[in-house]
Parts: C-alpha cells; structure tokens; sequence
C-alpha cells in the first residue's frame, strides 16, 4: 500500500436532515441523488473545497422509511508530487467518495436511532458523473 496523494484536511456538514416517514413501505428504497461543486483555491492550485449534496429521494411512487438531504464540505490538498495535470480528477473521484463515506456514516448514525431500520446507503461510484460535471472555479 502506498499513501495518497490526496489529503483531507477536514470537512463539515452544512446541512444534515433525515425524516423519519410515518407510513413508510419497509420494502422500499431510496433514490439517491448527488451533486458535488469543487473550485480551487486562487494562488494555490494544489487547494481544493469540494461541497457535496446528498439527497435521500423517494424512488418511483413507493414510500422509502426515511427522506433526507446531506451537504458536507471538504478541505483538500494534493501532494506536490502528483501530475498537476490529474489534480482535478483525482480530487473529484476521491474527494467526492470521501465525504460520501462520511455521508453514509451520518445517515447510518441518525436512522440506527429512528423507528424503522438502520438505513445504510449503498455504495457509489463517481468515476463518470464526477469527472464529466465537476467544474472547477478559483476561490479566494
């Protein structure tokens, strides 16, 4: 295993909302629905903030246990070895699957204490959606 070249400095939710549904089907599942916003920062271009939202939706017209919305932010900054020209990927990938993590441990946490199961999202892959929306803006 070698480290990273990506590193975490810290992150926060902005928002955290889970909704625990009255008339909840246990047999449905969410929707879920992610945006991630990443800009550097102006004079240093190995700095990131990476805002991702979350959103826990009904999926179809079932009645999933719980409804929510997540927004986590993150503070990023990549190792001075690694390819300036790869920087914006590899923090759109990774840095958007770190704070999902974090995501999913929140909602994990929340529901565990709620009226219907533990809800624990499933995995997600932001290799595709990532790499063709994120845009990049410069931050002061």
């Amino acid at each position: 295993m070698s480290p990273s070249s990506l590193l975490l400095e810290r992150y926060f939710f902005v928002k955290a909302l889970l909704e625990a549904q009255t008339k909840a089907d246990p047999k449905a599942f969410n929707s879920i629905e992610t945006n991630v916003e990443l800009s550097r920062a102006e004079g240093k271009p190995r700095d990131y903030l990476i805002s991702l939202t979350v959103r826990l939706l009904p999926h179809e017209e079932s009645q999933p246990a719980y409804l929510g919305e997540f927004v986590v932010m993150g503070f990023f900054k990549v190792h001075e070895g690694y390819p300036e020209e790869k920087c914006d990927n590899l923090v759109a990938v990774n840095g958007a699957s770190m704070l999902y993590g974090a995501v999913r441990e929140m909602v994990a946490n929340l529901s565990a204490r709620g009226p219907w199961p533990m809800l624990t999202l499933v995995t997600a892959n932001f290799v595709e959606d990532v790499v063709k929306k994120a845009k990049v803006k410069k931050r002061s």
